[in-house]
């Protein structure tokens, strides 16, 4: 029985491990290629950035036995997101543009939902509004002018803005760690799309490689977010 429970144990460290190494490659790849422009290999590589790196924090917890508490949620975050680079990457129709950023704002609900049932501080609530909403009131006024109309993009970074607050005010979970890499995940997340409208504007303040740089990060943070709301900081000390 327990040569059983070795070989599970090896078995699953392997296809970690695995996955852990095919992500980072995936994304080096991707961000090269990005480097260089846009090419067909760059967007294969966007399309498996999402799946790996949902899949090595599934395989994580399974690994090494920690329960993923509401992980039904994490799992829809990962489709959507995935659903999301997909859409974004058909440039036939603008439409898909607008299909893309619903998918990611419905990841977001799922996230902010995941995040809060952890528990909510007030003082947390009150410091994402003040922080994050005084971006959002800047990001606001420098998009304002667009041709395409304001509306849009006040919705999709309306939906950022609810997942940043609620990320906030999350810090109840009891674990300084989740809160500070889902902290810094937001914040990436926010860079991130800032520059995508800023470019579809007419701004173009940003490369693709350092988008995809702060929405690589962005996902990686909030995954150890994820992680570490269920796993105690003393596991790795131990």
């Amino acid at each position: 029985m327990r040569d059983e429970k070795y070989i599970i144990l090896v078995v699953y460290l392997g296809l970690f491990l695995s996955s852990l190494i095919l992500f980072i490659a995936d994304s080096i790849l991707h961000l090269v290629r990005r480097y260089r422009g846009r090419d067909a290999i760059g967007d294969v590589t966007k399309i498996f950035l999402m799946p790996l790196l949902f899949l090595t924090l599934f395989l994580a917890f399974k690994t090494f036995r920690f329960p993923l508490s509401y992980g039904g949620y994490v799992f829809l975050v990962a489709i959507c997101y995935t659903l999301g680079d997909i859409s974004l990457l058909i440039k036939a129709k603008s439409i898909f543009f607008y299909i893309g950023a619903f998918l990611f704002t419905l990841g977001h609900i799922f996230y902010i939902i995941y995040f809060t049932r952890f528990g909510i501080t007030l003082w947390g609530l009150f410091l994402g509004i003040a922080v994050f909403g005084g971006e959002y009131a800047m990001f606001l006024f420098k998009v304002r002018s667009t041709k395409v109309g304001l509306t849009p993009y006040a919705l999709y970074a309306g939906g950022v803005l609810a997942l940043s607050i609620a990320v906030s005010m999350s810090y109840d979970n009891g674990s300084i760690a989740a809160w500070v890499f889902s902290i810094l995940g937001v914040v990436f997340f926010g860079l991130s799309d800032a520059r995508i409208a800023y470019n579809r504007c007419g701004y173009k303040e940003s490369s693709d490689f350092f988008i995809m740089i702060f929405y690589i990060l962005a996902n990686v943070f909030l995954a150890l977010g994820v992680w570490f709301i269920n796993v105690p900081l003393g596991f790795f000390i131990i």
